[in-house]
């Protein structure tokens, strides 16, 4: 009894100490989340709609002269001195008696947009201020760049060169374009649930990035563990050395360190995602994090393979003494053992990447969706991120994956023993189609499921959205 709780405390005691660590990583730091703000955008709209109203009075005023004007010439004097005349109105008149008409309800609307602006909380959509304030697409999206931040008084700012252009046609000489300067700020917050609150998808982010943590804190005793029991059941003549484990391991670990060098580093050359965009310092995290996570994923991997040698050893033995599992118990048992531990050491591997994968799309959506990058995708239709990254993210993991999966699994697949364990578990299953289609299907899903998750979580968006 002593000896199971201990057993489970060792999986809870690593799960917790990483949740506080996963924690202290990403929250470390003096207000370290804040997103990138279109700082006076406000001032901007202010600025044209008060050009705007003064081009409107200006324009009833010269209507107002041209409406008289025009009613005085067409008016005839009357014909008996001292009677009453009546005002003729010719039809270019009464187009201008419409247009001061309809000048004066954009007085009105623009005054209310003037008052909505200054007291009310318009300042929350970005549509209104897209409407009005333009930037080329690329000068804005290079200002996005972590370089070239000023600070301007409590704020990091950056000046972009902006135009504002006022799409109404009621007024007479409306400038072709205003210039002005958008300022971008580091919004930096004091409080993070006030961010959080802002922004629900970077609390998603945030719980995620703690749950899975723990999930690779459970997974290496759970590993562990399973080696034991493992062993008690294979029996000292196939014992699963820890040297041979830890070597494996460290293959593993080097073979993921290349190929996530070959795709972050030479595949993709820049950053996707900067320290000024929601996190600060957030590149020296995400490394620490993921180099974490790669390697658990890896010290799978090592005992997957491991334990393909070891089924290698077994189906040796068994061929030299003549024995098949199914017509030997105990060499049953053993193989059992280790092709559970075999799968389940893959499977592991595979959720720690398909978790990840789901992770990523939640932290891609989430940036896109803070006030620069909206303003952004307003401007061009397009996101700062592309969302096509989560499904390179779930490629890249397949792939690995499957660099691993591919010569193991051939390897297992044609041991004798494996033959004889399938051919037995048909003949003695009353649906063998069903059987091997799911025991075909299986691995593969398992293989492809970071493709999959990446899948899931473009669904996952698509109804958020709506």
């Amino acid at each position: 009894m002593a000896t199971n709780s201990r057993s489970v405390y060792w999986v809870i005691l690593p799960a917790l100490i990483s949740m506080v660590a996963a924690i202290l990583l990403f929250t470390a730091g003096s207000q370290p989340y804040g997103e990138i703000i279109l700082g006076n955008k406000t001032e901007l709209a202010q600025k044209l709609l008060n050009a705007r109203l003064t081009c409107l009075s200006s324009s009833i005023s010269q209507w107002g002269i041209q409406k008289d004007m025009l009613i005085k010439a067409a008016t005839k004097p009357p014909a008996t001195p001292g009677a009453t005349t009546t005002p003729v109105i010719p039809d270019e008149a009464k187009e201008l008696i419409k247009n001061i008409t309809k000048a004066q309800n954009d007085i009105k609307n623009t005054q209310k947009e003037l008052i909505l602006s200054g007291k009310g909380n318009i300042d929350t959509s970005l549509l209104f201020f897209s409407k009005y304030v333009f930037v080329k697409r690329d000068v804005f999206l290079s200002a996005l760049d972590a370089k070239g931040w000023q600070q301007t008084g409590a704020y990091q700012e950056k000046t972009v060169k902006a135009t504002l252009i006022d799409t109404t046609k009621t007024c007479l000489n409306l400038p072709g374009g205003i210039d002005a300067n958008l300022q971008l700020r580091l919004n930096k917050r004091a409080s993070r649930m006030a961010f959080f609150v802002d922004y629900p998808q970077f609390g998603l982010w945030i719980v995620f990035t703690i749950a899975q943590m723990i999930l690779w804190a459970m997974v290496v005793p759970l590993l562990i563990g399973g080696i034991k029991e493992t062993e008690i059941k294979i029996g000292n003549n196939f014992s699963l050395e820890t040297p041979k484990i830890v070597m494996n391991t460290i293959y593993s670990i080097l073979i993921t360190g290349v190929f996530l060098f070959a795709i972050f580093e030479v595949l993709i050359d820049q950053k996707i995602i900067s320290n000024v965009y929601f996190l600060d310092r957030y590149e020296c995290r995400i490394i620490i994090y993921g180099l974490i996570g790669y390697t658990v994923a890896s010290f799978c991997l090592g005992i997957f393979v491991t334990l393909s040698k070891q089924l290698d050893e077994v189906n040796q033995t068994a061929v030299s003494a003549n024995k098949m599992p199914s017509t030997d118990n105990s060499l049953n048992t053993k193989y059992e053992a280790l092709k559970n531990l075999f799968e389940n050491s893959f499977i592991c591997c595979a959720l720690i990447l398909s978790f990840c994968v789901l992770w990523t799309g939640i932290l891609i959506s989430a940036v896109n969706n803070t006030e620069a990058f909206r303003f952004y995708y307003l401007l061009s239709g397009k996101n700062v991120i592309p969302n096509d990254f989560v499904y390179l993210m779930g490629l890249m993991n397949t792939l690995l994956l499957l660099i691993f999966y591919i010569p193991a699994k051939i390897k297992f697949n044609n041991l004798p023993i494996t033959q004889d364990s399938a051919t037995a578990a048909q003949q003695n299953s009353s649906s063998g189609i069903f059987t091997a289609l799911s025991s075909s299907m299986g691995p593969l899903l398992i293989t492809a499921s970071p493709i999959l998750a990446s899948l899931v979580q473009s669904l996952f968006k698509l109804f958020t959205n709506h």
